[in-house]
């Protein structure tokens, strides 16, 4: 009988040093899976230098765009390089349409008005100067609208105002975090809609063109 118990006792220690080592095993392999699903020592910083992906095809409104300019005729300011060790433009526009108003009116003894047979469509824009130095140039001039049958528009000059608010100016001086915000006024034909806005800072070529579908 004491046989017995003495074999069955080493029996279930037997089973039990066999459930241990197969939990170690277990422990084993989850430790050494971990760094698979773990990021190495530096995996965070080379995520962050991947540089921010170049703006491609045409915005809508409420649509922000940063666009660096080039500073002509003085160094750019010093700035820290950006998360992609890219150093960063002197001078930058943050350019954000957020509202289309068609058909609209002069403001009360606002002067000019629509010519026959054409429109005013107007278009809310923030302009602000996101870069480390002064912008002097076009802010309201700087955009162009295209209409439904694809033709262009410039912004229609000397608007004193609108019912739905004050223009934007045409050129200005932006300092550091400094903004600029109005509407920009385009005739169009009768029969013609708003479709696109343009935004081009001074120098820029087409390609360089911000845009918005309206």
């Amino acid at each position: 009988m004491h046989r017995s118990l003495a074999a069955v006792g080493v029996t279930c220690l037997m089973v039990a040093i066999t459930c241990t080592a197969c939990a170690r095993e277990d422990i084993t392999d989850n430790a050494a899976a971990a760094p698979a699903s773990t990021p190495a020592a530096g995996a965070e910083q080379a995520v962050a230098a991947v540089p921010s992906p170049v703006r491609q095809g045409a915005g809508y409104l409420g649509d922000s765009s940063a666009l660096d300019l080039p500073v002509p005729d003085r160094p750019p300011m010093s700035r820290a390089p950006d998360r992609s060790g890219a150093p960063q433009s002197a001078a930058q526009l943050t350019v954000t349409p957020d509202a289309v108003v068609t058909d609209a009116r002069p403001a009360s003894g606002g002067g000019r008005r629509p010519a026959d047979g054409e429109h005013w469509d107007a278009v809310r824009v923030d302009v602000t100067n996101t870069g480390w130095d002064t912008y002097e140039g076009p802010i309201g001039d700087a955009f162009t609208l295209l209409d439904s049958g694809g033709r262009g528009h410039r912004p229609v000059p000397g608007v004193a105002g609108l019912t739905v608010g004050e223009p934007l100016d045409p050129r200005g001086r932006l300092l550091l975090g400094e903004r600029a915000d109005g509407w920009v006024t385009f005739s169009l034909p009768a029969d013609a809609t708003a479709s696109e806005l343009r935004f081009r800072h001074p120098g820029g070529a087409p390609d360089d063109d911000a845009r918005w579908h309206l």
